[in-house]
């Protein structure tokens, strides 16, 4: 799909939940904050967020660093806040397009949305190049493995992702896990649970309890490995 076609699958899904979300991302920005600030030993951390779409995430990680958003789509320019650089481009090929190093990559409920596993590997590869050695790769990912067939409830997901698939692709990009959260978030904000922020920040506050009920997407916090020739 190009980026028009997206733009308009994600404006029909979101139109009346846009602010709803974006309450969301407030909490979980500033969860995940502390999450990366721990994983990283940084207040200052750059971050690149992948598949950046609205910008919830980038708009609301509190880091005094570099932000960058990519995203295939031109309207990613509109959602972006002060300070945020922005990179149109495919996921499969936006590392020459990104000038500095950062230490932190963010990707949020995008690895489905790739073709083959062939892709995935390639859009890790692209991943890889932009860290710097020893960053790290944060993934909020739907596991197909909770979720049965509700995983292809949207049109636009085409590739399976569970736990043992995204670490042995992430394996052969040279990446070790670091933390796994397996039962994380619910599936989608298009689902009926209540998403007031207090319900969020609460849902947050009793991890791993509330996961184990509700959690249908997987948290994955990997660390970029050597080059093979340091190795």
């Amino acid at each position: 799909m190009n980026g028009n076609e997206l733009s308009q699958i994600y404006q029909n899904r979101f139109r009346e939940k846009m602010t709803e979300k974006d309450n969301v991302w407030k909490v979980l920005g500033k969860y995940l904050s502390k999450l990366i600030s721990s994983q990283t030993g940084k207040r200052d951390f750059s971050i690149l967020d992948l598949a950046a779409g609205s910008c919830e995430f980038i708009n609301h990680v509190e880091t005094a660093g570099k932000k960058t958003a990519v995203d295939l789509s031109p309207e990613v320019k509109t959602f972006a806040g002060a300070g945020v650089d922005v990179v149109c481009a495919s996921a499969l090929d936006f590392s020459t397009f990104v000038q500095e190093k950062h230490d932190v990559v963010f990707v949020s409920n995008f690895f489905e949305h790739l073709n083959t596993p062939e892709d995935l590997l390639k859009c890790l590869g692209q991943i890889s190049d932009v860290l710097k050695p020893g960053g790290i790769l944060v993934v909020l990912q739907p596991n197909i493995d909770l979720l049965g067939t509700a995983y292809w409830n949207f049109i636009d997901h085409k590739l399976p992702v569970n736990a043992p698939r995204l670490l042995e692709a992430a394996q052969i990009n040279r990446f070790g896990i670091k933390k796994l959260i397996l039962r994380f978030l619910p599936y989608s904000t298009c689902s009926r649970m209540p998403k007031w922020p207090w319900l969020v920040g609460l849902y947050l506050l009793l991890m791993p309890f509330s996961g184990f009920f509700f959690g249908k997407q997987s948290l994955f916090v990997f660390e970029k490995g050597l080059p093979a020739d340091e190795a």
